[in-house]
């Protein structure tokens, strides 16, 4: 039987990316995980490959893979719902986010971020329709972080980013609105104090 030195492929995937060399880098990464589907750091390479791209669902599945491999990385849990975050999925975001919560419950980042998946949710719900699904995506971020001053203005500019991107000015306007107004509430209590 012959041991496989699986550094030097991982070695070499990442002088083609340190080159500039992304399809090659890629390519040498998804050969390494063909040849040993279970060596974790390319998968974990691929993934962060995937998402330095900006490719994040792509880099999401990346990420799953290292989490499928070994549940107790909480790092590429983190990555893989930022992944989703950043895909504007973010139902699956909110689901990956969850998870870690069982592992870190006290996850700062994750504390922050998963109430704005959770708002954002409830937003679209109220949008579509379904106020009952958006009342419970709000309590869902309420539970997480009841400190609504910490994530509500980076939900309200990620909505308005998500927003714009899809052509709804209007519904832009409205939360990059909110997200002004919720600041100058907030310069004027600290004003009081």
């Amino acid at each position: 039987i012959v041991s496989r030195d699986w550094s030097s492929d991982v070695c070499s995937s990442d002088l083609y990316k340190d080159l500039g060399e992304i399809d090659l880098a890629k390519a040498a990464f998804q050969q390494s995980i063909r040849m040993d589907p279970k060596h974790k750091e390319s998968h974990l390479e691929l993934g962060n490959l995937y998402y330095n791209m900006g490719k994040y669902i792509y880099a999401a599945l990346g990420f799953g893979d290292v989490v499928y491999l070994d549940p107790q990385d909480l790092d590429a849990r983190y990555m893989q719902g930022l992944s989703y975050f950043n895909a504007q999925e973010w139902g699956l975001a909110a689901s990956v986010w969850e998870d870690l919560l069982h592992y870190q419950s006290q996850h700062p980042i994750v504390r922050n971020l998963l109430p704005q998946a959770y708002y954002i949710l409830a937003i679209e719900y109220n949008r579509l329709g379904e106020p009952s699904l958006g009342r419970t995506s709000f309590e869902k971020a309420l539970s997480v972080n009841s400190n609504s001053y910490a994530w509500l203005p980076g939900a309200f500019r990620t909505l308005g980013k998500y927003y714009q991107e899809k052509g709804m000015h209007k519904e832009s306007l409205v939360a990059y609105q909110e997200r002004s107004e919720e600041h100058t509430s907030e310069l004027q209590s600290r004003e009081t104090i």
